[in-house]
């Protein structure tokens, strides 16, 4: 329709109106173009306010063609005009225009509004140009516009569909400093902007925020969170959030029902999938194709060929019209099951029905026949995708780099069936089309000249597969080895760059091999010297030969030998390569044999070998494994006195020992010598202290150094940040520890295994075992390997709520990835039992350890000992003590006051003392639970003066009462009707800050009625 037909005056219908009331009457009528024409039928001369009334409904028919005609027609005098029109104009594609207009109307002095700018704003993202956003931001800040709640929503969801999470928390930090309340479409965007990259906890963590704000999320936040939770394998809390929006009474669309499904096939789940899809149907939903897509494709991950062509085939029968995708799908599983002639058949049916075949679909046939050897019929089809216009799979990104699948396929199509000269015609083709070679089609032609023995085409397509930064896999490289074995080559070991000539470097070896005729490992010090004399060879070079020998004995793990050449090269006057020295002290080091890297240090010196700052650090490394850290300390002041100044790495190795021992006298020393030889700590020795401090439980001093961090312009790393999360769980402080990870992941750090494993160490301790559920999934999406500690700590955490079939759930899941239960998980798991009283359960949990070839260490024998005697079997528990003494399991404090504390509650105190001796005979001192339990049994026995003396010698022993103590003794004291006494241990009791339990009332309170 044009628009001189819209124009074209008709005979009136309705009486004579004013132009305002017609244009408020068009914009209420549905938009057609219909109604619009209607605003002619009133014989009115069309003003500004009616044009624009015809515009909006033109736009909202995507009638842009028309809407084009009358904007050109329309004078823009005013900000509500020249808006409707950039509107228009950004709608049509034509944001230059717009902006051409505004900039037109503003030297006119007709201003635009913040909806102006937010129109601007909206397109510019859509088509990611940032930089024409920001200058838009920066002419709405000229004019004095801020930003309101709507341009915020745009941009943050530009800034999420972009990536840029650092951009979207800085928006939205800047929202809440402005005193701005987000709404639910913000929220959304960032939902949606976390779950693209993969981030279940902050997407989650932003929806939790949401609501407590008191917002109500939509449809469409909870479709973004479902994604995000599928797409990180979630299933079970994507399932209770769909579950959540039923019960809500939100309406349920096709797209969250095609995301979960997807979520399932991608488990390999598809009766989920197909459970979905019915649920689906019952709504009302009619699955489109993408849910058909989805769950073939699933059928077809598992190899369920025959299902997925089954439901790809009642697709029609059921009104839905199979797309790209459905057919190739189809294409693919004929051609895995060899049928050609249905695949060929399946893409003329494609092409039939104007369902236009894309690179993939081509490129699956052409994989199929090449796999089969079929080069006639894949060259076929390849030749059809070039007529038709579709380029062979060849992906072009902003910088036109094209990689190619389906000319890969070709190549290695024809290298197995021998046929080299054709996959090198296949080459010489791709060339011109801008078709690179991949970390593909190198290994097919390597395999190709493999095949038909052409050693020397195959490595130097590797030189030059290598010098264009492809690295060969061990599959390439034995495929080659193989060859030249077979080939009878005289070396098996590939040389990968062209033969250097002789150096000064390279000389010795030769000429030992060429003297010798033997292999250096098989010749004696002297028996070399004899041969190099008797042929002239010059000093210098025979030193470098021994040297080179010493070398090839600590390769091969001959240190003996390696030392007779040390020797001799050190009475023969030779001179010793620091470097050859440092490749012993490593071995040392690596075999923890820290004695001998001692002593060899100690020969080094002896034999004026030059001493360097990393032969120095890696014998103070050692001293301090071994505990001797004022050696370690003494042994760098003497080389200091030589001239060998420490390093920053030196330092970082004794802080690191102060800290473990803990010794905070020698620490400040150490820092105060840092400080004199003018170094600063760098992040490894911030992390080495933040660690110490951390498990002291300091956090004051760990903050203090974090402060300084920043204030010196360093950055922490990972290692940092995690023992900061460390520290943070050892103290319980569960938010502290997330407010650490959410900090380093907005500076852009990923966490590691050692980082989740903090997090979800804090979170079982606070006993938030489904949080820690979620970062257990996440890790698992994002490829990081879960290692026993972390199972461990979840078995733990399930534990201690009392949930065993949940820690027996994660017991099997850790021995299906590989790992042996070992005697921490029986622990574990005993305790547990214990726990719930479960008793004869653990007995036989733990007895089965040895079935299982697990050797049972001093906590599984105490917990053993522990259940026998709260049963009053002390038979058992004495066996269990002397089996665990006779298999060298040695007896812990722990141990002992499990037995004690079972003597004095059935008060059998002569034998509790006498295993009190004999735990102190032992070098074990009695703690504050050894003194708890006998204070407790003579209470118990009646014996209360004799509690009394135990419990002032407490503090004379450094021991210092707890509340179980106090009540104890205060319970004792008031069954004695001794009122008196046991309040004054009820206030000593408050005023050490102790708080009673019911306990102590209830005896307090007995001991007045008594």
């Amino acid at each position: 329709m044009s628009t001189q037909k819209i124009y074209q005056p008709v005979k009136q219908r309705f009486p004579k109106r004013p132009i305002k009331e017609i244009a408020k009457l068009i914009a209420l009528f549905p938009p057609s173009l219909s109604s619009c024409s209607n605003f002619f039928n009133f014989k009115q001369s069309p003003n500004l306010e009616t044009h624009l009334a015809v515009v909006l409904d033109l736009l909202k028919s995507k009638e842009f063609a028309e809407a084009e005609n009358i904007l050109n027609a329309v004078v823009v005098t005013d900000v509500y005009s020249m808006t409707v029109v950039v509107d228009g104009l950004c709608k049509m594609g034509e944001v230059c225009e717009a902006r051409k207009l505004m900039d037109e109307m503003a030297s006119k002095r007709v201003k635009p509004s913040d909806y102006t700018y937010n129109i601007l704003l909206q397109e510019y993202i859509k088509i990611h140009d940032f930089v024409a956003v920001k200058e838009i931001l920066r002419e709405m800040e000229k004019d004095g516009f801020d930003l309101n709640l709507t341009s915020y929503t745009l941009l943050i969801k530009g800034y999420s569909t972009f990536g840029d999470l650092v951009e979207v928390e800085r928006l939205f930090k800047e929202i809440e400093k402005k005193g701005i309340e987000p709404n639910v479409h913000l929220c959304t965007s960032m939902i949606s902007g976390y779950s693209k990259l993969g981030n279940v906890m902050k997407a989650f963590s932003t929806f939790v925020k949401m609501v407590e704000r008191g917002l109500t999320p939509d449809g469409h936040t909870y479709g973004a969170l479902i994604n995000s939770f599928c797409k990180a394998g979630l299933m079970q809390g994507a399932e209770v959030l769909l579950n959540e929006m039923q019960g809500k009474g939100i309406s349920i669309d096709r797209v969250i029902f095609n995301t979960m499904m997807d979520g399932y096939c991608k488990q390999g789940n598809v009766d989920e999938a197909l459970r979905l899809q019915t649920i689906m149907e019952g709504e009302r939903h009619q699955p489109n194709a993408n849910a058909y897509n989805i769950i073939v494709m699933g059928m077809r991950k598992l190899e369920l060929y025959d299902e997925a062509k089954r439901l790809l085939l009642s697709m029609v029968d059921r009104g839905v019209a199979p797309d790209t995708i459905s057919y190739t799908t189809l294409i693919d599983i004929y051609c895995k099951q060899g049928n050609f002639v249905e695949a060929k058949r399946a893409l003329i049916e494609m092409e039939t029905k104007e369902i236009k075949p894309n690179t993939t679909t081509y490129t699956t046939l052409v994989d199929g026949y090449c796999k089969l050897g079929k080069i006639v019929d894949a060259k076929r089809i390849l030749r059809v995708m070039e007529t038709e216009g579709v380029k062979p799979n060849t992906t072009t990104n902003s910088v036109c780099a094209m990689i190619d699948v389906t000319y890969t396929a070709l190549i290695h199509g024809y290298c197995m069936v021998r046929n080299l000269a054709k996959a090198e015609k296949v080459l010489i083709e791709m060339e011109p089309k801008g078709v690179k070679l991949n970390m593909v089609t190198y290994p097919a032609l390597i395999d190709g000249c493999c095949k038909v023995g052409n050693i020397a085409k195959a490595i130097k397509i590797l030189i030059e597969m290598e010098n264009k930064g492809f690295k060969p896999n061990a599959i390439t490289c034995n495929a080659l080895k193989m060859v030249i074995v077979r080939k009878n080559y005289k070396r098996a070991k590939i040389q990968l760059t062209p033969s250097s000539p002789v150096t000064e470097e390279t000389k010795p070896r030769r000429e030992l091999d060429s003297v010798t005729g033997k292999t250096c490992q098989q010749c004696q010090p002297s028996e070399i010297a004899s041969f190099l004399g008797e042929n002239h060879v010059d000093h210098k070079v025979m030193g470098k030969m021994f040297d080179m020998l010493f070398r090839v004995y600590v390769d091969s793990m001959r240190f003996k030998e390696a030392l007779e050449v040390f020797e001799y090269m050190k009475n023969g006057g030779f001179e010793i390569d620091d470097r050859s020295c440092m490749v012993y002290l490593l071995a040392m080091k690596r075999r923890k044999q820290y004695d001998s890297l001692v002593e060899f240090f100690e020969m080094m010196v002896e034999s004026d070998v030059r001493i360097t700052v990393y032969s120095m650090t890696m014998v103070i490394d050692g001293l301090c494994k071994v505990g001797e850290v004022s050696k370690a300390r003494k042994l760098m002041d003497e080389m200091v006195s030589k001239g060998v100044k420490p390093n920053v790495y030196t330092y970082n190795t004794l802080l690191d020992a102060c800290m473990k021992m803990p010794d905070f006298v020698a620490l400040k020393e150490i820092l105060l010598a840092m400080e004199k030889e003018g170094l600063d700590l760098d992040v490894t020795g911030y992390t080495l202290l933040i660690d110490g401090y951390c498990n002291i439980g300091n956090l004051k001093e760990v903050e203090r150094l974090f402060r300084e961090i920043e204030g010196k312009g360093i950055e922490p790393d990972v290692h940092l940040y995690t023992s900061m999360i460390s520290g943070c769980s050892k103290l319980g402080n569960v938010k502290k520890a997330f407010s650490v990870f959410d900090e380093m992941v907005e500076r852009g750090l990923i966490p590691n295994a050692h980082t989740y494993g903090a997090l979800i160490n804090c979170l079982c301790k606070a006993g938030q075992m489904q949080a820690a559920e979620v970062l257990l999934n996440e890790m698992q999406s994002k490829g990081i390997d879960i290692g026993p500690v972390i199972f461990n700590t979840m078995m733990d955490g399930y534990c201690k709520q009392g949930n065993i079939d949940e820690a027996w759930r994660l017991q099997k899941i850790m021995e299906g990835k590989g790992y042996e239960s070992d005697v921490y998980v029986y622990n574990i798991i005993a305790t547990g039992l214990c726990k719930l009283d479960r008793c004869e359960e653990a007995k036989t949990w733990l007895f089965s350890m040895v079935d299982r070839g697990v050797a049972p260490n001093e906590v599984a024998h105490t917990t053993l000992i522990s259940i026998y005697s709260k049963e009053g079997n002390f038979v058992e528990a004495k066996r269990t003590l002397r089996e665990m003494e006779a298999k060298g399991v040695k007896p812990n404090t722990a141990t002992y006051n499990t037995l004690i504390d079972g003597y004095c509650k059935k008060g059998m105190m002569k034998e509790a003392y006498k295993l009190k001796n004999v735990m102190e005979c032992k070098g074990l001192k009695p703690d504050l639970y050894t003194y708890t339990s006998l204070v407790h049994g003579e209470c118990i026995s009646g014996k209360v003066d004799d509690a009394l003396k135990l419990f002032n010698e407490m503090p004379r022993e450094g021991l210092v009462p707890n509340v179980v103590t106090y009540t104890a003794m205060i319970s004792g004291l008031s069954k004695e009707g001794r009122s008196d006494e046991a309040f004054r241990l009820y206030d000593e009791m408050i005023e050490a800050g102790l708080t009673p339990d019911a306990s102590a009332y209830s005896a307090l309170v007995g001991s007045l009625h008594g």
